[in-house]
């Protein structure tokens, strides 16, 4: 059974625990996701048969990139980029880069602000990220 990923704050948590130990949030353990995350921190894998690799590949440089963002209120968490990921399969995207357009992008970003600063940030006024 895969460790499961807290929706509120992306903590990773055993896959016996029904609340995170980070923040407290109850956990939702998905058994029919399509995509499961497997100690993506260490390995910066998904591991699905019928995922492309490299949009995979483009999909996490552009995932913690955003969340490298200094002005963002709530940093996108894993079970949003999953959801992601599965948004740009199904209109079988080949690659994605961070750009302004990017596809789907309310799928990772919830806030209006967080939009905002975003494609700010996309779109000349430059952006910073935490090293």
């Amino acid at each position: 059974m895969a460790d499961v990923f807290c929706n509120n704050c992306g903590h990773r948590n055993p896959p016996e625990a029904n609340f995170c130990s980070a923040c407290g949030a109850a956990l939702v353990h998905h058994s029919d996701l399509t995509l499961t995350i497997s100690s993506v921190e260490a390995a910066g894998e998904v591991h699905e048969p019928d995922v492309n690799q490299r949009l995979l590949d483009q999909a996490l440089e552009v995932f913690y990139a955003i969340r490298g963002m200094d002005r963002l209120r709530k940093k996108p968490s894993t079970s949003e980029l999953v959801d992601w990921i599965a948004m740009l399969q199904a209109i079988e995207m080949s690659e994605v880069g961070l750009s302004a357009d990017l596809p789907f992008l309310g799928t990772l970003l919830k806030k209006e602000q967080d939009l905002a600063a975003f494609l700010d940030a996309t779109s000349g006024g430059g952006f910073r990220r935490r090293m």
